[in-house]
């Protein structure tokens, strides 16, 4: 339908329509679109951004090459307007009408950063995360959406549970290609997809972990190993706790912002449940120590993150043209932990650092 369109035209009326739409969700609506402001609602919104969506997909089919140019960055505008709307979520929600949620939830709440409070050891002890990936927003899961939307992982949890395996929820990043059952083991950086069932989930893992190449009990197509994704994971599970809800996706566009700048080739994702809400906002980093000779991944686990905290995390563990030697050592008071050490091993390894 884009190609009888003027590209020029389609341009204009979309992002006529955008700027309405970010008044709405900023607060900062001139009296022209006052009517919508008053009229739309949540399910509105969330209708109106899916649709665009499938409009802007529909067109790219057999789109021209030009076409396909100017589709793609509205494509990447929807999914701006998108992170907007998931940052003024809170917000905008009926039970915080007249609540300072910056206060209430966010970076200036009174537990925010409490020096009585130990960050170090605040992790639940594991071996592995098993991230369970999806094109379901944070904003649709539900508090317990392991057990309501993603039944499977409920079960999976309670199977791999003897072997310390920790599962999350992810939200899919844009274009990435997500094949039935999709989950990614961190930090052995193995890949399974297809998978039917928390049982064949179970066989899966033991056999990745095993080292074993070959198995008749387990169909090895589904298994890619060495996927070599640097990753952040924030937690932004809104429904879950609102700590989470308010402070992650702000943390999630700051942290984009800083690689979008950098040209830092990274995977952000949006999760649920880290552990600990009060300590908010969580988040956790996937990296490779490029110091070491065989390249270990290693994954550090952060608590009260500030928005002013993105740029030493980022220049801490990666490296990019501004910063080609990174350090590649912890930030010590906002470090939670890394899973593959003791507990007891957490306060010495920091005064090596």
């Amino acid at each position: 339908m884009f190609e009888n369109i003027d590209s020029g035209l389609l341009t204009a009326g979309f992002l006529a329509g955008t700027t309405l739409l970010l008044g709405y969700l900023m607060g900062k609506s001139d009296d022209n679109s006052s009517e919508i402001k008053k009229s739309m609602t949540k399910e509105e919104i969330e209708d109106m951004l899916s649709k665009a969506t499938k409009e802007i997909e529909s067109g790219l089919v057999g789109a021209s090459d030009k076409t396909t140019q100017k589709l793609n960055a509205l494509k990447q505008l929807v999914k701006c307007v998108y992170d907007l709307y998931d940052i003024s979520y809170t917000e905008s929600l009926p039970i915080n009408q007249g609540v300072d949620c910056e206060c209430a939830y966010g970076f200036k709440r009174e537990e925010f950063k409490d020096p009585q409070d130990k960050l170090v050891g605040r992790i639940t002890p594991h071996n592995s995360l098993l991230l369970f990936l999806t094109n379901v927003r944070a904003t649709e899961w539900e508090a317990n959406a392991e057990e309501t939307q993603f039944p499977m992982i409920g079960k999976a949890t309670t199977l791999l549970k003897k072997k310390k395996i920790k599962i999350s929820i992810a939200e899919a990043y844009d274009g990435e290609k997500i094949e039935g059952n999709t989950f990614i083991m961190i930090p052995e950086q193995i890949k399974f997809t297809n998978v039917v069932d928390e049982v064949e989930l179970e066989k899966l893992v033991t056999f990745a972990m095993s080292g074993q190449t070959s198995s008749a009990e387990v169909d090895v197509s589904k298994i890619e190993r060495n996927v070599k994704q640097s990753t952040i994971m924030i937690c932004c599970h809104h429904q879950r706790d609102q700590r989470c809800g308010y402070c992650g996706p702000r943390l999630y566009e700051a942290f984009r912002d800083f690689c979008i700048q950098n040209q830092i080739d990274i995977v952000l994702r949006r999760v649920n449940h880290l552990g600990g809400h009060k300590y908010a906002g969580n988040v956790v980093i996937v990296y490779q120590n490029k110091k070491m000779q065989k390249l270990p991944w290693f994954v550090d686990w952060y608590g009260y993150v500030d928005l002013k905290d993105v740029e030493r995390l980022m220049y801490a563990h990666f490296d990019f043209t501004e910063n080609p030697q990174p350090s590649y050592r912890v930030v010590k008071d906002l470090w939670k932990g890394r899973p593959s050490m003791n507990k007891d091993m957490f306060e010495k390894f920091l005064m090596m650092q």
